[in-house]
């Protein structure tokens, strides 16, 4: 599905204030969303939903790349599970999503849903 062709047209579009623009508009209202979905139960609320969206966003933009219909089917289906309540670990408290949380951690992104470190 991917296609390099063009890549370098590609990449300079992608760097344009409109784009960038257009993603910061994406972004927040996907995250309006999560977060009234959180509010309603029906997403997971022990994640931020600035964090949140931001994994939706990074884990959906790889579909691109991907080589049949069926595998972005299964990505979306992978994604959108990971944003389900059910997908909360029930036994472990609640992840602490601000940057305070984790003083060593400079770019403002956390890692993905269960691959934090057992402290």
């Amino acid at each position: 599905m991917g296609s390099h062709h063009g890549s370098g047209l590609t990449a300079s579009l992608h760097r344009g204030p409109r784009v960038v623009q257009a993603q910061e508009q994406l972004h927040s209202m996907i995250e309006e969303l999560l977060a009234d979905g959180a509010r309603q139960g029906s997403v997971r609320g022990d994640i931020a939903p600035g964090e949140l969206a931001s994994y939706c966003l990074h884990a959906l933009a790889a579909a691109g790349d991907l080589p049949s219909q069926a595998a972005v089917h299964r990505l979306v289906a992978v994604t959108l599970a990971g944003v389900h309540p059910a997908a909360t670990p029930a036994a472990k408290p609640a992840l602490r999503t601000d940057t305070a949380a984790r003083p060593g951690h400079r770019s403002g992104h956390q890692p993905a849903p269960g691959s934090h470190r057992h402290e």
